[in-house]
């Protein structure tokens, strides 16, 4: 984009009707007021209304009625406005604002030069007064320009309508419309991409220390601060004057490199880092370029050994580290991650890049109020840089202010227009926030920033089939697990198998709510195969499971494993064992947090109640009540299920009862403990269904009570390593009256009974490894008593002693082939009143499955 003219002869008048209630803490100056400052670079100024003075602007700044502002050579400003428009400065632009219309709640803008960049998805009009042009829209995107011989608005979302006493124009997205002085206003198709359109407002990330740094009047250090205020344009003009001095000049090779990464030149960037590296093997910056370029080009690891050179070239250099702590976020090693971080901030606190990812390396460490007082300070430090906004809208979603969240990331995508991921989870945002129509807008517009980033078309999926449009829902799932391998340019191999387990387990619901159970179940154990960490998958199995018969074993094996794998969330435990989809929706995706993968944070403090019942023929009856909650590392689930019925039949009545009550924690980063205690009361006459449906008992009736306490206990030692612990104790008494050839018979049974489990897993590029025991000591005891035959009790006891071992693998042989090995080790001891058998059984395991999809 060239550089803009400028022109004090003519003003743009923008009138914006105000939706928001004003805040208090601007009451100071104005109420309302109309435009508060949210970012700055470079020198900023501001007039307030009556004063000849201009004051240099600061960050939180607040303006009123009549306050002008504008944006110096080489800088730029992000505004938000009281309707909740975002709005940026290009450089050499100069705004005021006018007292509001009486009776209309509007004020008005005056662009008296340069160039603006507006954003708004709430409906609202902007009248547009020159010399050329008036108009009028409601919520788009779109960039306007005054220079001294013409208007001109570019819009990318929306549509404008714009006259003048010679015409009318209606401008829609991809399209131009100018209005010369004195000329017909016309419509154009914009010739240039959004992209190119607004890439003043681009960020590029910095690749040199700022401590320590010789001159700022050095010409790569001028070409580094134009770079800052996204003037790719200025800092290539310096490039290249230092390269027809030198050709070989490493870091003017390293900025350029960086130039060809924000604009997704990949190759060309990959090319430029390793000849800035060949030219000056020692060069720290160089080396940070090279991971750039890298891990645009989806060599995650790879960018990490680079960056891991430039630490050991450079030891005292906080951007290095903090780039280094980026990168194994990336990898999902957040541990280290954060040692790297406060190594960062302790080599330079005043360094924006530092305080950025110690933030998110705070986030993925769970401590929330932490990171986002790391993301305000590096904020306060580098207000242009839209990570710590995306970070800080993050933090404030996890702890329940969802709209202030969305007010940050709003942001940010001002400050990255380019970014397709931060407006995949703006438009994740909206949808928390039943915005519906706003999160598909962003995802549209995320998918055509990039085409190759999965993420938007896995929450459109996600949106779709919460709207009851399910075959939608399915391609666009498709298409997230098609393009899921993209996300190599922020996710380890083994994250990436994460993701590809949550799409698959995602696509196996949405097979489902369209009625194709097999192919669900078959998406379900893909997912469980290509991550057996991954709790989504086999939630989806125990629910998948409880509508098959004859599966319940398989059932409950499924629910213990996700509920020991699942980390803090709103999904409830049901009290009742049917398939449902309650709350699951908001909980699918990675559950793994990496930096570009936010996933988790969307689990903010909240509560949910969800409530069923119906009511049927022969005094049927049944009802549900779940109440789930989460509360900072703390979810908790209290259910109740009560079923009755008169039944078909004369002693055909039944009546059910479960209660649950289910409380997790995140003791630390990587630990979780949980609490489980579960409550059935079961009374039934004869429900047998035999063939001659005349022949039935007037007499049988059962009790059943049983009492379940589980403890459980998951440890994540790495990314490749987890522990899972489960102690499970079972009471249960039953009585039974029957009668049987004129004798009437009571029975009395009671079971109890201890198992203690503990499963290792460990996962690798080419296979995983699954090593488990367990131990189960139970006791049954049976009484039977007859009134016909009172000299009769019988006594029946027995004990169960059982120990097993397993070790099993499944292993990728081929893309597509995936085979299982493995063996069981099982010793049985039962005692009884007869008998006491023993049993000792090796169980070996082998087999395929072909047509797994490559991860």
């Amino acid at each position: 984009m060239k550089s803009l003219t400028k022109n004090t002869n003519h003003f743009l008048i923008l009138a914006l009707i105000t939706t928001a209630p004003s805040y208090s803490f601007a009451a100071e100056k104005c109420s309302p007021w109309l435009a508060k400052i949210e970012s700055l670079e470079g020198k900023v100024d501001s007039q307030n209304y009556g004063s000849p003075e201009w004051l240099q602007v600061k960050l939180n700044d607040i303006f009123c009625p009549g306050d002008k502002i504008r944006a110096g050579d080489q800088s730029r400003s992000t505004l938000r406005l009281k309707n909740e428009s975002v709005i940026t400065l290009d450089q050499n632009t100069t705004i005021s604002f006018s007292e509001p219309e009486v009776d209309k709640v509007t004020w008005f803008i005056n662009l008296l030069q340069g160039s603006t960049f507006f954003r708004s998805r709430h409906p609202q009009h902007l009248n547009v007064h020159t010399p050329y042009v008036n108009a009028v829209h409601e919520g788009t995107e779109f960039l306007v320009t005054v220079d001294n011989s013409k208007t001109s608005i570019a819009v990318f979302d929306g549509l404008v309508s714009a006259q003048n006493k010679q015409g009318k124009i209606s401008i829609g997205k991809g399209q131009n419309g100018i209005a010369p002085a004195q000329g017909i206003p016309e419509v154009h198709a914009l010739n240039i991409s959004p992209t190119d359109a607004v890439q003043w407002a681009l960020y590029y990330p910095p690749i040199f220390d700022s401590q320590g740094q010789s001159s700022k009047l050095n010409a790569i250090n001028q070409a580094a601060t134009a770079l800052n205020a996204g003037r790719a344009d200025i800092a290539g003009i310096i490039i290249d004057s230092i390269r027809r001095n030198d050709p070989g000049n490493s870091d003017a090779l390293a900025l350029q490199a960086i130039i060809a990464v924000t604009k997704n030149q990949q190759n060309q960037a990959l090319q430029l880092a390793k000849d800035a590296i060949q030219k000056n093997p020692q060069s720290a910056g160089a080396q940070v370029a090279l991971s750039y370029a890298l891990q645009a080009s989806l060599k995650i690891e790879d960018a990490l050994a680079a960056v891991q050179e430039a630490v050991k070239l450079s030891p005292n250099n906080s951007l290095a580290w903090a780039r280094l702590a980026e990168l194994q976020l990336s990898t999902g090693k957040h541990d280290a991650a954060l040692v790297s971080a406060q190594k960062a901030q302790g080599l330079n606190p005043h360094s924006s890049k530092s305080q950025t990812v110690m933030g998110f390396a705070m986030l993925a460490s769970s401590q929330i109020d932490e990171a986002e007082q790391a993301f305000l300070q590096a904020i306060s430090l580098d207000s242009a840089d839209p990570l710590p906004r995306l970070g800080l809208g993050l933090a404030k979603i996890h702890n329940g202010n969802i709209e202030g969240g969305k007010t940050e990331m709003e942001t940010a995508v001002n400050l990255d227009p380019n970014s397709s991921v931060i407006r995949s989870y703006l438009g994740k945002t909206h949808y928390e926030l039943k915005n519906q129509d706003y999160a598909g807008t962003e995802y549209q517009l995320a998918k055509e920033l990039d085409s190759k980033d999965p993420t938007p078309w896995f929450y459109d999926a996600i949106l779709k089939q919460t709207i009851n449009r399910p075959v939608e829902a399915l391609q666009d799932m498709q298409k997230a697990i098609g393009l899921n391998g993209n996300r190599g340019v922020y996710r380890s191999q083994l994250l990436l198998e994460n993701d590809s387990a949550a799409r698959s387990a995602s696509l196996a619901r949405i097979y489902n709510d369209l009625g194709f159970q097999q192919r669900g179940l078959l998406e379900g154990w893909q997912a469980v195969n290509t991550d057996p960490s991954n709790y989504s998958a086999h939630r989806l199995l125990s629910d998948n499971y409880a509508a098959l018969p004859r599966h319940e074993i398989a059932r409950v094996s499924e629910l213990l494993k996700a509920q020991l794998l699942q980390p803090i969330n709103l999904t409830p435990v049901q009290p009742q064992t049917a398939e449902s989809n309650i709350l699951l929706l908001n909980g699918l995706g990675s559950s793994i947090t990496s930096f570009n993968e936010y996933n988790p944070l969307f689990s903010r403090d909240q509560l949910a109640l969800q409530a069923s019942g119906y009511v049927d023929g022969n005094n049927t009856k049944s009802d549900e009540l779940v109440h789930s909650g989460v509360w900072k590392n703390i979810s908790y689930s209290l259910g109740q299920f009560h079923y009755d019925t008169d039944g078909e039949r004369p002693n055909n009545d039944q009546k059910k009862d479960a209660y649950n009550v289910f409380v997790q924690s995140q003791i630390s980063t990587n630990t979780n403990a949980q609490f489980e205690y579960r409550r059935t009361e079961h009374q039934y006459g004869d429900i047998t269904q035999g063939f001659f449906t005349n022949r039935y008992s007037l007499f049988d009736n059962h009790q059943k009570l049983t009492d379940t306490f589980r403890g459980g206990l998951h440890h994540a030692w790495s990314e490749r390593s987890d522990t899972l612990i489960s102690v499970v104790h079972k009471d249960e008494t039953s009585k039974t009256s029957e009668a049987s050839q004129g004798l009437h018979f009571d029975t009395g049974d009671t079971n109890n009974g201890t198992q203690y489990e503990m499963q290792q897993m460990l996962r690798f590029n080419k296979f995983d490894l699954t090593a488990g025991m367990n131990y189960l000591l139970s006791h049954q005891g049976e009484q039977t008593f007859s009134i016909d035959l009172p000299d009769h009790l019988f006594h029946f006891t027995s004990e169960t002693d059982h120990k097993a071992f397993y070790l099993y693998s499944n292993i990728k042989v081929i893309p597509k082939l995936l085979a299982t090995v493995g063996f069981s080790q099982d010793f049985l001891q039962q005692n009884n009143s007869l008998s006491a058998p023993f049993f000792d059984f090796f169980t070996p395991t082998i087999g395929r499955a072909t047509g797994q999809k490559p991860s």
